[in-house]
């Protein structure tokens, strides 16, 4: 029996003419050709690929500017922090991302005597804060402030951009080579807790912003709002009836007593006796300043001279207490010469911790 497919081939044939063979062979190639998928040259496949591989990119940079806030492409942001150093007198330093010193304020009147002094805030700009820290104290000990047989320093900082143990590393090393026993204190403390030591207020939002606003001295900023009346006062109290009297009465006890200056002389120890009243009299404070001025001379009397008058403005007040911070730095670096030129043995490793234990057990 013939299958169906053999039988339905039979029937058409009996029904369409016969084809001429190539008639045939020609619709069949045409057919065969139409039914061919139309192919795509590979360099487009390469190209929706390339483009694909692009826009891709595109898309995760996007999502990656959208999670991060753009901060791709922002330059990055700079570490800023501070660092404060006490001895009496304090300094608190702002320090950039690379550990340099960008600028220095002192934290008490004692702190002003030091960066006061150009050639001390010349030295530490720009250096490293293990430097500026070192130099500090060093100028500290320079000027007596410093207890040779048993110094003490406290390092604080508030954040961990600092590296306090460099620091700490650098004022013990320098003790050390001084043979000086000491005790180096670092300490990373909470802002509120770093803003008292700073004496900032307004730190809340930016602790560096704040230092930063600090004035270079201290008593600028102690005399705040305070009125010109208040100003002279202090000025009197500080300055005149302090620096300024103690290097006159040094200066007048020197002089010989002879009868040429005798008269003079009694005149000028009795002005200085009661220099809290002359100072207020311009009679009286014009007498005693011509009276010095001719039995002394040179730049020395010149100094106290200027010292001598009382300020009028804030700026001048801030003039002459400059001058008065020279004057106690000479008289100071002379007075302690003999025990920071002394050359003492070198403290080992074991000497120092042995000190540091003795301290230890001493404050429990």
């Amino acid at each position: 029996m013939k299958s169906w497919k053999k039988k339905w081939k039979d029937e058409l044939n009996s029904v369409l003419p016969a084809l001429d063979k190539n008639i045939l062979n020609e619709q069949t190639l045409k057919a065969v050709k139409e039914a061919e998928p139309k192919s795509t040259p590979v360099h487009n496949h390469k190209r929706r690929f390339i483009w694909g591989a692009v826009s891709g990119l595109v898309v995760a940079v996007l999502v990656l500017c959208v999670v991060f806030g753009g901060s791709l492409f922002l330059p990055e942001v700079k570490q800023v922090s501070a660092v404060a150093v006490e001895i009496n007198p304090g300094v608190v330093f702002v320090v950039d991302d690379g550990g340099k010193v960008k600028s220095v304020s002192s934290l008490n009147a004692d702190g002003d005597l030091i960066v006061s002094d150009k050639s001390f805030t010349t030295e530490i700009i720009g250096t490293s804060v293990e430097n500026a820290t070192k130099t500090f104290v060093d100028r500290a000990a320079q000027y007596g402030f410093i207890d040779f047989n048993d110094a003490a320093v406290r390092i604080s900082a508030y954040d961990n951009t600092v590296k306090l143990g460099k620091i700490k590393s650098s004022v013990e090393n320098y003790f050390m080579d001084k043979g000086i026993p000491a005790v180096v204190f670092d300490q990373k403390v909470s802002e509120k807790a770093f803003a008292e030591i700073a004496g900032v207020e307004d730190a809340k939002n930016d602790m560096v912003k704040a230092v930063e606003k600090l004035p270079e001295l201290f008593t600028e900023r102690s005399i705040g709002n305070k009125n010109l009346d208040d100003i002279k006062e202090q000025y009197i109290q500080e300055v005149i009836m302090g620096n300024v009297k103690a290097n006159m009465e040094k200066a007048v006890n020197s002089l010989p007593d002879s009868p040429d200056n005798k008269e003079q002389i009694k005149r000028l120890k009795w002005c200085l006796d009661n220099l809290d009243s002359v100072v207020n009299d311009p009679s009286l404070i014009s007498e005693f300043i011509i009276s010095f001025m001719s039995i002394m001379d040179g730049e020395f009397a010149q100094t106290f001279n200027d010292l001598i008058s009382i300020p009028e403005t804030k700026a001048e007040y801030l003039e002459k207490l400059k001058k008065n911070y020279d004057s106690l730095r000479s008289a100071r670096a002379e007075e302690n010469k003999g025990q920071y030129d002394f050359e003492r043995e070198k403290i080992t490793e074991e000497q120092k911790q042995a000190h540091l234990d003795g301290v230890m057990q001493n404050h429990n």
